[in-house]
């Protein structure tokens, strides 16, 4: 598990990538915090290259939207759009 944070402007956007489950939630939660409260004023999650996602992992992002709403703290979670092959 990764999680590649850059910032500009008042803004951050977190690329995660590997997996998220129960074993290292919360140190990917612990990141992302570390990362956006108290600091920031909008932040985009890209899960683009997370290969796996369990249910905490998905528990995670929720708590997210409703911490940064709590914070008035804009949140954009980016997920790409799968391209499916053409026959």
């Amino acid at each position: 598990m990764a999680a590649e944070v850059s910032a500009d402007n008042g803004s951050v956007c977190i690329r995660l990538s590997g997996e998220i489950d129960r074993a290292n939630v919360a140190a990917v939660e612990d990141q992302i915090r570390a990362a956006v409260f108290g600091q920031r004023t909008a932040v985009s999650v890209n899960p683009a290259n997370v290969s796996y996602l369990d249910s905490t992992g998905k528990q995670l992002l929720f708590d997210l939207a409703l911490g940064a709403q709590e914070a008035h703290i804009v949140l954009e979670i980016v997920l790409p759009l799968t391209r499916l092959p053409v026959d």
